[in-house]
C-alpha cells in the first residue's frame, strides 16, 4: 500500500508468474479432512506391516523347502564321507550342549514375532513424530474478554433498556416503531401471568462467540444480567432477532408460559417472515415483533413457571483451532484395513510363489528334482509330502530304466527294486498325486520312496544295499557307528548313517533323536517309521533288498 498502486500490481503479477510456475510455498496447516487421512494411514500401517511379517514369514518358508534345488550334497567341509579328517585322523569337535541348542530353537522361534512386535512399535512411536501438527492455523485464539465483551455489552444495554438494537447493524425500527415496542412490553409486564421482555436485534454468526447459536446467545445474556442485578435469575421472555437474515427467536426462562409453545408453535410469519419481508431491506422486523407481542399477549397461562431448557455449549476456541488426536478418529477403520490388506497380499504372495514353484518344477529334470527332495528331507513329513516325494522318485526312476549303459547287473538290481515300489502302487504313477489313491499310508509311501531311489542309485553303478537308518529320506549311508537314538535311554545300536547323520554322531550326539525320522497316525500322534505296525519297513534295518523281497512276499500283485 505505501509504494502504490503500480508499483503493488507489478509485484502482484511477479508473484503470480512464481506460483503458476509450481512453485507453490507447501501449506503450513492441515485441516480435519487431513488429520482422518493421517488417522486411517497410521492404522493400516499398525496393522499391515507386523501382520504382513508374520504371515509372509512361514509362507516364505514353507515356498523354499518346495522350491527344487539341484545342488549336490556335500559332507562337512574339511571331513571325508566317513567322518575322518582329511589327514587321516578322527574327526574331533565341541559339541554343542542340549541347553545351547534349545536356546538357539527358541530364538529361531521368537525371530519373528520380536521383527513383528519392534516393527509395530517403531511405527506407533515414528507415526506422532511425522504427523506432529496440532493445530488448523496460526490465527490468536480469542482471551476471556474478548468471549463475553458482546454479551456483557447486550447485558449492560438491556438493563437499562428492555429493546437492544447493535449500534453496528442496519437500522430496522424506526422511530415510530420502536415507543410502540416499549409500550407493548410494559404492558404485557404488568398483565396476569406476564413478566419482563427482552429484545435484542444483534447479528449471529458461526464465527461469533456463541458460534451463532441464538438460544445459547439469549441463555448467556440472561445469566450475565442475573449477575449485573445480584438478586437472582433473571426470568423473563428473551426475544432474538437477527437483523442479518430477518429471524426472530423467542425463548421463555421462568415465566408461566409455554416455552416449547414459543420455540415450535409461533407463527411462521414471525418467526421467518414472508415474501414482502424477504424483499424489504429491514425484513419488516418492527411490524413482525409487534406481532410476536400480540402473540404473547394471547398465549395460554401455565401454573408453574417454566423453562425451553437448557442450551449446549460451543465448542471452545482452543477445540475448534485444535486437530483431532492422531489415534481418534479414522484410526479404528485403518485398523481393520490394513488387516484386511495383510491377508490379501498373503494370498497374493502365495499365489505367485505357488506357480513359480510349479514352474520351476516342470521345468527341473526329475533327476534334480529328487536331490533337491533329498536336501529338504524334514524328520517330521506329511502324508502329503510323502505322496508328492514318491510320486517324483517313481517317474525318475521310470525314467532311468529304459537306459542301456549300466550293465546287467546293475540293471537287474535296479529293476528288482522298481518292481517292488511299483507293486507297492499298484502300477499306478500317476494315482500318488490323487490323496484318495490306493495303499497310500505314509509306510507305504515312505517304502515306495526308499525303493525308487534304490533302483537310481543301482542304475549309477551304487550298489550299496544301506540307507540312513536315523531318517531313509537322507540316502545312501555312508559308515556304521554305535549310536543312541532314542530320545531316552541309555542303550546304543550300531546303525548305518548318512554323512551329515555320521557327523552329528560326533560332534552333537544329542541331536540324532530329534532328526530320527517318524510318520503320522490316522489319530494325529507320530511314531518312528521303522516301528509301524504291518509296515515292510522293520526290513529296512537289513538294506534295500531285504526291503524289495518283503515287499514282494507280502504284496497281493505278486
Amino acid at each position: 500500500m505505501a509504494q502504490g498502486t503500480e508499483k503493488a500490481e507489478a509485484r502482484a503479477d511477479a508473484a503470480r508468474e512464481r506460483l503458476r510456475e509450481g512453485n507453490e510455498p507447501e501449506e503450513m496447516y492441515i485441516g480435519p479432512a487431513d488429520r482422518k487421512n493421517q488417522s486411517f494411514v497410521t492404522g493400516i500401517a499398525l496393522t499391515c506391516v507386523p501382520l504382513t511379517i508374520l504371515l509372509l514369514a512361514p509362507c516364505v518358508r514353507r515356498a523354499r523347502r518346495r522350491f527344487p534345488r539341484a545342488t549336490p550334497l556335500r559332507p562337512a567341509k574339511g571331513r571325508t564321507a566317513k567322518g575322518r579328517t582329511a589327514k587321516g585322523g578322527a574327526a574331533r569337535g565341541r559339541p554343542t550342549s542340549p541347553r545351547t541348542a534349545a536356546g538357539r530353537s527358541v530364538l529361531r522361534r521368537l525371530l519373528t514375532p520380536g521383527l513383528a512386535l519392534a516393527t509395530a512399535a517403531a511405527i506407533a512411536v515414528t507415526a506422532p513424530l511425522v504427523f506432529d501438527r496440532t493445530k488448523r492455523g496460526a490465527a490468536p485464539l480469542p482471551g476471556h474478554e474478548d468471549m463475553t465483551a458482546r454479551v456483557e455489552r447486550v447485558a449492560e444495554g438491556l438493563a437499562q433498556d428492555p429493546v437492544y438494537v447493535a449500534p453496528e447493524s442496519p437500522p430496522v425500527l424506526d422511530e415510530a416503531q420502536l415507543p410502540r415496542l416499549h409500550d407493548r412490553i410494559e404492558r404485557f409486564g404488568r398483565s396476569e401471568g406476564g413478566g419482563p421482555v427482552h429484545v435484542t436485534v444483534v447479528p449471529h454468526l458461526p464465527e461469533d462467540a456463541s458460534a451463532g447459536d441464538e438460544e445459547l446467545f439469549a441463555a448467556a445474556v440472561r445469566s450475565q444480567l442475573s449477575k449485573a442485578d445480584g438478586v437472582g435469575e433473571a426470568d423473563g421472555v428473551y426475544v432474538v432477532a437477527d437483523p442479518l437474515d430477518g429471524y426472530i427467536d423467542v425463548f421463555n426462562h421462568g415465566l408461566r408460559l409455554d416455552g416449547l409453545r414459543l420455540l415450535f408453535d409461533v407463527p411462521e410469519f414471525i418467526s421467518y417472515g414472508d415474501d414482502r419481508s424477504h424483499e424489504a431491506d429491514d425484513h419488516l422486523l418492527g411490524e413482525r415483533l409487534d406481532a410476536l407481542m400480540t402473540y404473547l399477549d394471547e398465549s395460554p397461562r401455565t401454573d408453574e413457571p417454566t423453562s425451553s431448557g437448557d442450551p449446549a455449549r460451543p465448542v471452545s476456541p482452543e477445540a475448534e483451532n485444535s486437530l483431532p488426536p492422531l489415534y481418534a478418529t479414522d484410526f479404528r477403520p485403518g485398523l481393520f484395513v490394513g488387516a484386511v490388506a495383510a491377508l490379501l497380499l498373503l494370498g497374493l504372495v502365495a499365489g505367485v510363489l505357488g506357480i513359480v514353484a510349479a514352474v520351476l518344477r516342470r521345468r527341473t529334470p526329475p533327476v534334480l528334482r529328487t536331490q533337491a527332495l533329498k536336501l529338504a528331507a524334514p524328520g517330521k513329513p506329511s502324508e502329503a509330502y510323502l505322496r508328492r516325494t514318491a510320486g517324483t522318485e517313481l517317474s525318475a526312476a521310470d525314467a532311468l530304466a529304459e537306459t542301456d549303459d549300466a550293465g546287467w547287473q546293475a540293471l537287474a538290481l535296479a529293476w528288482e527294486r522298481f518292481d517292488a515300489a511299483m507293486y507297492l502302487v499298484d502300477g499306478d504313477i500317476e494315482g500318488l498325486s490323487s490323496p484318495g489313491g490306493p495303499r497310500t499310508d505314509p509306510a507305504t509311501l515312505l517304502a515306495v520312496i526308499i525303493l525308487a531311489r534304490g533302483a537310481r542309485n543301482a542304475l549309477d553303478g551304487d550298489t550299496d544295499d544301506r540307507c540312513c537308518a536315523v531318517n531313509p529320506l537322507h540316502g545312501p549311508a555312508a559308515g556304521r557307528r554305535h549310536v543312541r537314538v532314542p530320545a531316552q535311554g541309555n542303550r546304543r545300536r550300531r546303525l548305518s548313517l548318512c554323512p551329515l547323520c555320521l557327523d552329528a554322531a560326533t560332534t552333537a550326539p544329542h541331536e540324532l533323536p530329534e532328526r530320527r525320522l517318524t510318520l503320522p497316525r490316522p489319530a494325529g500322534a507320530r511314531v518312528p517309521y521303522d516301528e509301524m505296525e504291518g509296515s515292510p519297513l522293520s526290513a529296512l534295518r537289513d538294506g534295500i533288498n531285504h526291503l524289495a523281497d518283503q515287499v514282494r512276499e507280502t504284496s497281493p500283485a505278486q
